[in-house]
């Protein structure tokens, strides 16, 4: 394109940063030797086996330097349309936010294509089909922007040889692709094509605010962090979760949890009423976080005081139940002593995130 590469990166510093992760993942990948199953998305893994975050690592996973430097010179091909030069921050900001709407939006539509394909066609063996790469986000930058360049003649340079019309890049690209990859899923391609008609024919890039982009991201890190916890890969062995017990979760007892507890239904009182509630939204968003950030330093102080149990030994340290009281309804927090009083965790199934649940301290 003529232009220093370093120039390139200061210029499109959102498009160097997705470059660089996933680079960096690949060699990270290629040196652990993991497999393509351990981190790819499939609908066993996503549907039956509540893995989430699939949806995240598929994307920036890449097994093969072909289908990397296609991506990654893609990318750079996209960076002048979707991250224009001199408008930084708010180019990068608004490229970074379009990108997650694309990944999220892409991998839900790819796991509805093989929902369809194995209810409807039978094709029962798609179950495991595994999609990794970041093809998709590619496929819904290039609809997109030929969705906004109608009327214009915005272009696409591929790998900097050949420069076609963006309206047929996409098609192009998923041509050559299958041709250079036969195993590159069609449907996932297709998917971001899909996610991008999607993203501009229903607005949601107008009414999809900072605010409300944050609200999406914070619910995503939700079920992400739900489903390792499921799966055992996050360190909090000693917190069970209990069908058809309690609907507050509270590490620690007494009068400071029932505070923390208070603090965060009025601040979240006060986060209902949006960005225009002026002071008040601002009060509330200090109130949640100091209440989290309270709640999460108990939380260390409870995992260290039961790693120092473990490592030195001493007496265990019964807590007794307490009553938190929540919309003027009292509910009932139990909690069992870290020597006696665990329930054995071949007799629990894990509540569902919207199920009612109750904490045990430090056991196990």
């Amino acid at each position: 394109m003529g232009v220093p590469l370093h120039l390139q990166v200061v210029n499109h510093p959102a498009t160097a940063v997705v470059t660089a992760l996933c680079a960096g993942v690949w060699l990270w990948l290629i040196q652990q030797k993991v497999s393509p199953a351990s981190v790819g998305l499939s609908y066993q893994s996503f549907v039956a086996d509540k893995q989430w975050w699939r949806a995240i690592t598929s994307q920036v996973s890449h097994f093969d330097l072909l289908h990397l430097v296609l991506n990654v010179s893609s990318l750079w091909a996209l960076a002048a349309q979707a991250e224009p030069a001199g408008r930084w921050p708010g180019a990068s900001l608004e490229f970074l936010r379009i990108s997650v709407l694309l990944l999220l939006t892409s991998a839900a539509v790819c796991l509805l294509l093989h929902h369809l394909a194995i209810v409807l066609l039978g094709k029962d063996r798609m179950r495991h089909t595994l999609m990794v790469g970041y093809s998709c986000v590619l496929f819904g930058w290039m609809t997109l922007i030929a969705w906004q360049s109608q009327g214009r003649q915005a272009r696409f340079g591929f790998l900097g040889v050949v420069s076609v019309p963006m309206a047929v890049a996409p098609f192009l690209l998923l041509l050559v692709t299958q041709a250079l990859l036969p195993n590159s899923s069609f449907l996932g391609h297709l998917s971001g094509i899909l996610a991008g008609l999607m993203l501009m024919s229903t607005g949601c890039l107008d009414w999809l605010t900072p605010y409300w982009m944050a609200c999406l991201l914070f619910w995503v890190a939700i079920g992400i962090c739900y489903g390792l916890a499921l799966e055992g890969r996050m360190g909090t062995s000693y917190i069970r979760m209990l069908p058809y017990h309690t609907d507050i979760v509270i590490i620690e007892g007494g009068s400071e949890a029932a505070r923390t507890a208070d603090l965060m239904e009025r601040g979240a009182a006060l986060l209902e009423q949006g960005p225009t509630g002026g002071r008040g939204y601002f009060r509330g968003m200090a109130a949640t976080t100091s209440a989290m950030v309270g709640a999460a330093v108990r939380m260390l102080q409870t995992w260290y005081g039961a790693l120092r149990t473990r490592v030195h030994g001493g007496p265990s340290r019964r807590i007794p139940a307490t009553t938190v009281t929540q919309n003027n309804a009292t509910s009932s927090v139990s909690y069992a002593a870290a020597s006696g009083g665990i329930v054995p965790a071949s007799t629990m199934r894990p509540a569902l995130p919207w199920g009612n649940t109750s904490a045990l301290a430090p056991g196990q």
